[in-house]
């Protein structure tokens, strides 16, 4: 893995100190080429979230936790019926057997 040092620059007559990846001798190229891709992606997804207002952000995010929320409720709704037939089942199975 690379690993990050700080370098001091200037932007627009003020300095900063930026992190940069120094190399790495034991690197391999795939791995750095993983690690490239890896921060590709999480700059895509910066740049992405700055297109969108955070308003829509917070009410998408509130909607998608309604609809798992609602998914879950019909599951646990599904599961329960079906633990409640197996229940049954095993009732009358066992009420045929001291009969016998």
């Amino acid at each position: 893995m690379a690993k990050k040092k700080n370098i001091e620059a200037e932007v627009d007559g003020v300095a900063v100190a930026e992190p940069v990846e120094a190399v790495d001798a034991s690197d391999t190229p795939l791995e750095m080429f993983i690690d490239h891709q890896r921060r590709a992606v999480t700059e895509t997804r910066k740049a992405l979230q700055e297109l969108v207002p955070k308003g829509v952000r917070e009410h998408g995010d509130a909607a998608l936790k309604e609809m798992v929320e609602g998914y879950r409720t019909l599951f646990n709704a599904a599961i329960d019926d079906v633990v409640e037939l197996i229940d049954k089942a095993r009732i009358k199975q066992a009420d045929s057997d001291d009969t016998k």
